[in-house]
């Protein structure tokens, strides 16, 4: 029996990255300055890299979590 389930979370934080890299398309074919790079560089560019690496860090976590439940299983 399964006590936790990450990939739904997971999926969701995948969906969030991948939601936030359309936003970023449209405002960037919208808006075109250096207002806009600064915009970038202190909020999206930070942003994506914490949300990617949250989805990595999701995702090793269930894998050690399935490891676990496997193992436990076996007593």
């Amino acid at each position: 029996m399964k006590t936790w389930d990450l990939h739904s979370p997971a999926a969701k934080l995948r969906q969030a990255l991948k939601d936030l890299q359309v936003a970023r398309a449209r405002i960037g074919a919208q808006w075109q300055d250096d207002k806009l790079r600064q915009f970038e560089e202190s909020f999206f560019e930070p942003l994506e890299q914490k949300l990617h690496g949250t989805v990595l860090s999701v995702a090793e976590l269930a894998e050690i979590l399935h490891r676990a439940e496997r193992e436990v299983g076996d007593y």
